[in-house]
């Protein structure tokens, strides 16, 4: 047995069944995130590749296809990154006021780093209430 194996002994999962914990984990966490700011039974959650880093141990990340667009969001480490995708309808919200990595163009934000999940309900629910 390696160290490797006898790790995953230890807290009771083998490598692919962890993957599918973490995976579950994280969907839980951001399904919760949307319901603040969404009726859930108007999402769906599409799981892809984590974009940050292709280590077995980092859960997936989500498309969150909304009413108003898609969003995708995932963990980078100590935050979570959300993006708005190019369907997403055009908001005003800048996020001028929150020192955070963001990124954007003329047409606006269209990715932000929360560092908790209030704030990522914050920053998806300031940009659902100033869609144009």
């Amino acid at each position: 047995m390696t160290i490797e194996q006898g790790n995953y002994k230890r807290i009771g999962y083998h490598k692919e069944c962890l993957k599918l914990h973490k995976d579950r984990e994280q969907l839980k966490e951001f399904e919760e995130i949307f319901s603040k700011v969404y009726n859930l039974s108007e999402l769906k959650f599409t799981k892809i590749p984590n974009e940050y880093s292709s280590y077995e141990h980092y859960a997936s990340w989500f498309i969150v296809s909304t009413p108003d667009g898609d969003i995708k969001i995932g963990r980078r480490k100590r935050v979570i990154n959300i993006e708005w995708l190019d369907n997403y309808k055009q908001f005003r919200e800048t996020f001028v006021s929150e020192d955070v990595t963001r990124d954007g163009n003329l047409d606006g934000v269209k990715n932000i780093h929360a560092w908790s999940v209030d704030k990522a309900i914050e920053y998806i629910d300031k940009a659902k209430k100033s869609i144009v």
